[in-house]
């Protein structure tokens, strides 16, 4: 029983493999971890370094999604202020609704700000700064259309 690369684990579930009960209690303890140390290897987090000016961070397709929820990391290392939010967007088949909640600082400056903006079926997700430059880290999950 260990903790496994997803790609040994994978390999022991392969079409034709008969896994046995070890390979169950493997199975077991990655993805125990993976959901313990959500982003701590990288599995579920982007980063983007070195924003100077607006960026659209993400995008999103509204034929695939109906609900999105993101955790936004900002910070600027210059000053050493952090901001985390969190961000629900809703697409009802023509417009897009959203909220910031769960906002939280350590200073009192706005390290950026975040905006939704729809498309052509795609609502892009953008950063300004208001300290430059800055970070940003987020972990997006859905609910599909």
């Amino acid at each position: 029983m260990a903790v496994l690369p997803i790609n040994q684990l994978k390999a022991k579930f392969e079409t034709g493999d008969r896994p046995n009960g070890s390979d169950y209690a493997d199975l077991i303890d990655t993805t125990s971890y993976r959901a313990d140390a959500l982003g701590g290897d990288g599995n579920n987090s982007v980063t983007i370094n070195g924003i100077e000016t607006a960026t659209v961070f993400d995008t999103i397709d509204t034929d695939t999604w109906r609900t999105v929820k993101y955790m936004v990391q900002m910070s600027h290392a210059g000053s050493s202020s952090y901001r985390s939010t969190e961000i629900n967007i809703v697409f009802d088949g023509t417009n897009q609704n959203i909220t910031e909640f769960a906002s939280v600082a350590n200073t009192s400056d706005n390290v950026g700000n975040i905006s939704a903006s729809l498309n052509s079926g795609t609502i892009s997700m953008t950063v300004t700064p208001t300290l430059s430059p800055i970070t940003v880290r987020f972990y997006r999950t859905g609910l599909k259309a």
